[in-house]
């Protein structure tokens, strides 16, 4: 393998903090709102250009799907989350559940409100590159940006990078779970130009469960009272699309 010598250079230290949240998914978002809470600096490092992680970026817009009218529920950051959209209005009722699903562009809106209200410091477009290690103990980190390479040192630093990044470049044990192993992707999407009124005319008209789920390379497990309900699977219109030669017929999981 090539390699090419890079020439050592000082990095200017451009901010530091008490805790240091690397990423601000879910997780991210929670564990700088809890940590502000307590009463110590926070900041929290993100590497796109709004806060929320798969909420925003990713559009994964459930939190709570499984609750019903008999649940019982844990609440937390995540219900937080869930209501501070609802009254923002960037939410709307989820039709398979109890719950609001929460709208990606109105979130972004309201992750900023939450970071202002707890006092956290925000550090936006800055990927982590390096950690800063003092001995075993990780004392900051290093960012990419337009501005180049920075450090920001803190006390502790969470990683909530959702790969481990920070841990694995520290040399902490990690475990990479064998491709064939992983889930597929299933990213959330938004789409135009589509005839809403027709789109729903067709789903009235063949609607689609969640035992229509099953097929040769799914195996869903349920108590049976989910059978029945409605749940936006739409292998038959991707079979369709297929036939037409709109899409590759070689596409082997359609949902």
């Amino acid at each position: 393998m090539k390699t090419i010598p890079e020439p050592a250079r000082d990095i200017d230290v451009i901010h530091e903090t008490d805790v240091l949240v690397v990423g601000s998914g879910p997780g991210g978002l929670a564990a700088a709102l809890g940590a502000a809470r307590a009463g110590v600096n926070v900041t929290l490092v993100e590497r796109f250009g709004c806060f929320g992680g798969n909420i925003t970026a990713v559009g994964v817009e459930g939190f709570a799907w499984y609750r019903h009218e008999k649940t019982v529920d844990t609440e937390g950051v995540g219900r937080e989350f869930e209501d501070r959209a609802r009254q923002a209005g960037a939410a709307t009722p989820e039709p398979q559940s109890d719950s609001h699903a929460i709208d990606a562009e109105g979130f972004k809106l309201v992750a900023d409100t939450l970071v202002e209200e707890a006092g956290i410091h925000p550090m936006l477009h800055r990927a982590f590159a390096a950690p800063v290690m003092d001995g075993n103990e990780i004392r900051g980190i290093i960012t990419e940006s337009k501005a180049g390479r920075e450090a920001i040192l803190a006390r502790k630093v969470i990683d909530a990078t959702g790969d481990a990044d920070v841990a694995f470049r520290v040399g902490a044990l990690t475990r990479k779970t064998p491709v064939e192993e992983m889930q597929a992707a299933s990213v959330m999407f938004s789409m135009n130009g589509v005839d809403k009124r027709k789109f729903i005319e067709a789903v009235k008209a063949d609607p689609q469960t969640y035992k229509d789920w099953e097929s040769g390379e799914w195996s869903v497990e349920t108590t049976g009272k989910e059978d029945t309900m409605f749940s936006p699977f739409l292998r038959k219109p991707f079979e369709q699309a297929m036939e037409a030669g709109v899409i590759p017929a070689a596409l082997s999981t359609i949902s």
